[in-house]
């Protein structure tokens, strides 16, 4: 059997991590959420026929 484990971070677990200065977190909190947005967008409007058949071989008839 497969068990997943998550890992939640609590406060604690914060102040006893190294401190990043304030414009890395900033950073980091604006790519998640560019990431976030991305995600809700590309699901929100999926590309129609994104499903498809794509030959990997050069397709010639038997005949």
């Amino acid at each position: 059997q497969r068990y997943s484990v998550r890992l939640h971070r609590s406060e604690d677990a914060q102040m006893t991590s190294p401190q990043q200065s304030p414009s890395q977190d900033d950073l980091k909190q604006q790519q998640r959420e560019a990431l976030r947005k991305a995600a809700l967008e590309y699901h929100e409007f999926p590309t129609p026929g994104k499903i498809s058949v794509t030959p990997t071989k050069p397709l010639s008839n038997q005949r």
